[in-house]
């Protein structure tokens, strides 16, 4: 039985802890339609088709459906699930992440980047993009004035737009799975498992923090910094010596 493939659209991202960004929509694939598909707007401004309720009970009878789940870049949606709707994360033997199976299948590929894979292996040419790109571009004034973050407003366009581009965005993490997947797996399946199962720990380690020496590194940066100038100064001399000898 194959996976339900989900993405959240969500507001723009931040550091924590104002991340994970608050999420506006859901969409869903599920070849086997076990679960209905398309995209559910319960966060937008306008134009919402569904509440935020419903698709929390949604993604809860898809969690306890013991189906497996795939996901691009799982750390992501799954953070999300838990932290605003509050769905603990499933057991790892159950996610699929297509950005771990892409870079295990090629870990030189240029760009990790849904799109970027499939149009690199030649598996969709994606426009919907493109559409709501030049729309966010046309209509939201800080992606006017910054268009390389038109994605951080993703969620202020309309529900239409942003549905076509998110539905899309499930069908082609669909395509890249059964790709990568048939290349990866089994042959690589216990490095790919082993990295599934890091998924809690590098969550709740993302969360919580990485404890840091302040004191400790600006020693050392002053350190460096002393070696440094004295490196310059030496460097300078030996220039100058040689360019009197040169003189002579």
């Amino acid at each position: 039985m194959k996976p339900i493939f989900l993405d959240f659209e969500t507001e723009g991202i931040e550091a924590r802890p104002l991340y994970p960004p608050k999420p506006v929509g859901l969409a869903v694939y599920d070849p086997e339609n076990e679960f209905p598909n398309g995209y559910f707007a319960f966060g937008h401004i306008t134009g919402n088709t569904t509440t935020q309720d419903v698709v929390i009970n949604l993604m809860r009878n898809m969690y306890e459906s013991n189906r497996q789940l795939c996901f691009h870049n799982a750390l992501f949606d799954l953070d999300v699930a838990d932290c605003h709707f509050g769905l603990a994360i499933p057991e790892p033997i159950r996610i699929h992440d297509t950005l771990i199976l892409s870079f295990l299948f090629d870990p030189h590929t240029p760009s990790l980047s849904l799109k970027d894979l499939v149009v690199h292996w030649s598996l969709a040419r994606p426009e919907e993009r493109d559409e709501l790109k030049e729309w966010i571009i046309n209509n939201v004034p800080e992606a006017k004035r910054k268009k390389s973050q038109w994605g951080a407003h993703i969620s202020k366009g309309p529900v239409e737009l942003v549905g076509r581009y998110a539905v899309a965005d499930v069908r082609l993490t669909s395509k890249l799975f059964d790709f990568v997947s048939s290349h990866v797996l089994p042959a690589q399946q216990d490095a790919y498992l082993r990295e599934i199962a890091l998924m809690p720990m590098l969550l709740e380690n993302s969360r919580l923090g990485v404890r840091v020496d302040v004191p400790g590194l600006e020693a050392a940066k002053e350190q460096r910094s002393e070696e440094h100038t004295s490196e310059l100064q030496s460097h300078s001399f030996i220039s100058y010596a040689v360019f009197c000898l040169k003189k002579k």
